[in-house]
């Protein structure tokens, strides 16, 4: 008779840790996570990640003792870019858990850029007040993954400015130390928080842009998979056209320029191009009033209810807006009437810097005219070209005539370094370089140029 053993659970080859406050604003960092792994298995972090962490990733010669990664690149894991889906990743594997993700910032890597461009600080920073409330109570220690963003700058329980250096010996600390366990100076180990009461040079006072990115990062940091789930590229592109839409604005650039922002960055957002850093994401919704969460995760318009123009903390009052909107369209309709009644051939871009409105607000409130407009452009561009290319092609022909009745080769060099505008031999213009060939066979050119 043959005995049937039960079924066993598979062992995963690192404790099942669990995480520290997910779903709350208070939620671990990943590399905090790996820091309190390391000293439940009794081992410094370095150990850990280059014995048993780097072999799982392939990546052994990357995490050697003062390497780079300790030094510049761990940051990254709490990120959502590359490093920080290798690291979940791995990490799920070796402990079989499946929450490990929302220790990062992996849940938004459907909205922004992917490089971390203003989002992880390099080095670590932490709240000394809140070090020693949990170690008076007995409470575990551990790095919320609200520290390590670069944009806050104070503690949410606390409201006081987040340290940097160490209180004994001044030193700045690695995101993941190699050694010390979490709470305890890199260098010297000595307590992160024994000073905490003494003023730390340079420090500066707490603003309401420091309360505000706190409270809306701590929600962002509590959002659901489903909520976060919600966030996408497409979402947020949509998401700033009604902005922008609302807001009754018809130059974006002007936008750019009273919150902060380079010129064209929110008009870059509304077509897709490309994917919005952190920071200044969290600056778009300050200045304009508006709640993240709401704006990522939403299912409706509600997130513009109570938003603003940047400078002007008042809504917009419609009735004035509306007739100046009417205003704006009766002037830009006559201009485009004009012009194309006119043998005169702007760009749209050039025709609506003049006027001081967007490309957008032309292509949206007259799209019938705009591409007209582009059309006429385009098209004087075409015969500008093949005008030139007809003068260039002369000019060969001439310098063949030329060369040959001084008695020299006409070779492609010697050819087009006689005519303006072409580098010697022709750099890689192929219809050009077809010309000189066919000159030199004496063949006639036939057909139209794909550019010069």
């Amino acid at each position: 008779m043959t005995v049937l053993s039960p079924a066993r659970k598979a062992h995963s080859t690192l404790y099942h840790l669990e995480p520290i406050g997910v779903g709350t604003p208070d939620v671990e960092s990943l590399t905090g996570y790996i820091s309190r792994l390391a000293k439940a298995h009794c081992l410094p972090v370095q150990p850990l990640v280059s014995e048993i962490i780097a072999p799982e990733l392939g990546m052994t010669s990357m995490v050697r003792s003062y390497s780079r990664f300790f030094k510049e690149s761990a940051c990254s894991v709490n990120g959502l870019g590359q490093y920080a889906e290798d690291f979940h990743s791995a990490m799920e594997r070796l402990t079989l858990r499946g929450d490990l993700s929302r220790l990062t910032m992996l849940p938004w890597k459907g909205v922004f850029d992917p490089g971390g461009k203003g989002l992880n600080k390099p080095l670590k920073s932490w709240c000394s007040s809140c070090f020693r409330e949990w170690f008076k109570n007995g409470a575990l220690l551990y790095e919320p993954l609200i520290w390590t963003l670069s944009s806050v700058r104070i503690c949410g329980r606390h409201g006081s400015p987040l340290r940097t250096t160490c209180p004994g010996c001044g030193e700045p600390q690695p995101v993941l130390g190699r050694t010390y366990p979490i709470g305890y100076c890199s260098s010297c180990g000595e307590q992160l928080w024994s000073k905490e009461d003494e003023k730390v040079e340079g420090e500066e006072h707490v603003t309401e842009w420091d309360l505000w990115v706190v409270t809306e990062v701590g929600r962002l940091l509590s959002a659901s998979p489903s909520e976060s789930g919600m966030a996408t590229q497409k979402r947020f592109q949509s998401a700033v056209a009604d902005v922008v839409r609302h807001l009754k604005v018809t130059n974006t650039q002007e936008l750019d320029r009273s919150i902060g922002f380079g010129e064209s960055t929110i008009t870059q957002w509304r077509r897709g191009r490309g994917k919005p850093r952190f920071d200044y994401f969290l600056l778009f919704c300050f200045k304009t009033n508006i709640v993240p969460k709401d704006m990522l995760c939403r299912s409706s318009e509600e997130f513009l209810r109570n938003s603003w123009r940047p400078g002007c903390k008042e809504k917009i009052s419609r009735k004035k807006e509306s007739h100046k909107q009417e205003e704006l369209r009766k002037r830009v309709k006559k201009e485009m009437e004009t012009l194309l009644s006119t043998e005169n051939a702007p760009s749209l871009k050039e025709f609506a810097r003049n006027l001081g409105v967007g490309l957008g607000y032309l292509r949206y409130r007259f799209p019938k005219e705009s591409k007209r407009i582009a059309s006429r452009y385009r098209e004087r561009l075409r015969e500008s070209k093949e005008s030139l290319f007809h003068e260039r092609s002369e000019a060969i022909r001439k310098a063949v005539d030329d060369l040959r009745g001084a008695g020299e080769h006409p070779s492609k060099w010697k050819v087009f370094r006689k005519i303006p505008g072409i580098l010697p031999g022709g750099g890689k213009d192929k219809d050009l370089t077809r010309v000189w060939k066919e000159t030199l066979e004496g063949k006639h050119i036939v057909g139209d140029p794909s550019g010069c």
